[in-house]
């Protein structure tokens, strides 16, 4: 059964579409609770930004009950690139599995956000490309797609236009046209000549004439592609709940490192008809969550350098912004001294 589609509004963003991910456990969970059994759980209400393998965390953790174990009833939504900035600032959400990129622009603004983990602490993309753009010569010209600007996926195709030496801003045109599903289906129909693009989606984008002109995945250049975020305000009025939350995604990580089959079986529910095939499958959990989802999932200050970068040209306090000030591991490390993070 696919899940059910609702329409909420989220803080100033209206009609924004969600897509309702919560199921019933597979097993029953082996969580350390963090809560008494006795205690009603506290509702929250989350997001994630992306539809692809690196928010397996989050799918494991809610479909195998580890939320509910750890005191939790968790309304999970799927809420494009950046609008999980307005959702959390509104109050609408108190997690956010989004983009650093974002988050440090809106700090800069005065939000009072801070990253928690890190999901994809390097660029899981390659810049697929029509047939026929064979070097960055021909590249000049085109259009390529990112979600919005600002967002992860802006730095991303940056980095890649920088490692072929060329500017995102005179030498391109950058198009956006929403989230990496987006993008995808865009680039399939013939309307981009390119885009930055992860696994699965790029093994289906190969089969069908495509093919990678920068592979930044294989460079492992530091990103924040995909961190865990909500308000410092909150998480410090609310300590207790931020870790039982935290507990479960770094469970959730073990799991998804440990189960291969649960992880494949993730993926087809939620990606879809976007999953690919067994092998297309398989290439994308060996990737993205053997090599790129790590334990501990802290968050190094390096991973915001191409995000500063990046904003710096906009805003020049972003050259000298300190984003160890934006960044709190206390959660995961006391998650994982408590052995939450398996062996």
């Amino acid at each position: 059964m696919k899940p059910s589609v609702v329409l909420v509004l989220a803080g100033f963003v209206s009609g924004v579409l969600l897509v309702g991910c919560s199921s019933a456990p597979l097993a029953a969970p082996t969580a350390t609770t963090a809560a008494s059994a006795t205690t009603a759980p506290t509702s929250l209400t989350v997001s994630y930004s992306e539809l692809t393998p690196i928010n397996m965390a989050l799918w494991i953790a809610d479909d195998q009950g580890y939320f509910k174990s750890n005191g939790l009833d968790v309304q999970m939504h799927y809420l494009e690139s950046s609008l999980g900035v307005s959702a959390l600032l509104a109050g609408d959400e108190q997690f956010a599995s989004m983009g650093g990129s974002e988050t440090l622009a809106a700090v800069l603004n005065g939000a009072d956000l801070e990253a928690l983990a890190s999901f994809s602490p390097v660029y899981p993309y390659k810049l697929e490309v029509a047939a026929g753009i064979n070097s960055a010569a021909d590249l000049k010209g085109k259009k390529l797609g990112i979600s919005r600007f600002g967002s992860s996926s802006d730095s991303a195709t940056r980095a890649a236009l920088r490692e072929l030496g060329l500017n995102a801003d005179t030498d391109v045109t950058l198009v956006q046209v929403g989230s990496l599903a987006d993008r995808t289906a865009a680039l399939l129909n013939g309307s981009l000549d390119g885009a930055v693009d992860g696994l699965p989606d790029t093994l289906i984008l190969e089969a069908h004439g495509l093919h990678p002109l920068v592979d930044l995945a294989a460079e492992h250049l530091p990103a924040v592609n995909n961190l865990l975020i909500t308000r410092k305000s909150w998480a410090v009025a609310h300590r207790s709940e931020t870790q039982a939350y935290v507990d479960a995604i770094v469970q959730g990580i073990a799991r998804a490192k440990a189960d291969k089959a649960l992880a494949l079986q993730l993926m087809q529910k939620y990606l879809q008809d976007r999953s690919g095939d067994a092998t297309q499958m398989s290439a994308a959990y060996d990737y993205d969550i053997g090599e790129v989802m790590r334990i501990p999932p802290v968050v190094e200050p390096s991973q915001f350098a191409d995000a500063k970068a990046q904003l710096a040209a906009s805003t020049p306090a972003a050259s000298d912004f300190d984003v160890q000030s934006i960044i709190d591991n206390s959660f995961v490390n006391d998650a994982i001294a408590r052995g939450l993070g398996g062996k």
